[in-house]
């Protein structure tokens, strides 16, 4: 499997304006070595060398 993988899976759907700039922020976040992440989001497989974090705070969709 791809070591640069990360994959995740949201609890609720987004529209595809959202989906995008949800994406984009991963990229981002990707290439600074910490992925922040929504409460609505389960982390199934992510890079050894990304701290991931499940953050809570009054996230709005």
């Amino acid at each position: 499997m791809n070591d640069e993988l990360i994959i995740i899976r949201a609890t609720i759907a987004l529209n595809p304006e959202k989906l995008e700039e949800f994406r984009q922020s991963i990229i981002r976040q990707r290439s600074e070595g910490v992925i922040v992440l929504p409460p609505y989001v389960h982390v199934l497989r992510a890079p050894s060398d990304v701290d991931v974090r499940v953050v809570d705070r009054n996230f709005t969709v």
